[in-house]
């Protein structure tokens, strides 16, 4: 049976906003292309508070 793994990253507004040009779509899609570079897929949101805050839920094969 596949065991896993699982990450969870917080993806704050303020995190990915600028000033005066919105969203940085740009830094949001490198933070998660990184997690996928080590191996983690993306499942779902986990939480959200609302206001500021999603976390986001990845998953990978348990080695071993």
């Amino acid at each position: 049976m596949q065991k896993w793994e699982y990450k969870t990253f917080r993806a704050d507004r303020d995190d990915y906003k600028g000033f005066f040009k919105g969203v940085k779509n740009e830094k949001f899609e490198k933070d998660i292309n990184d997690l996928g570079r080590e191996g983690w897929e993306f499942v779902g949101n986990g939480l959200n508070d609302g206001l500021n805050a999603m976390i986001l839920v990845f998953k990978r094969p348990l080695e071993g």
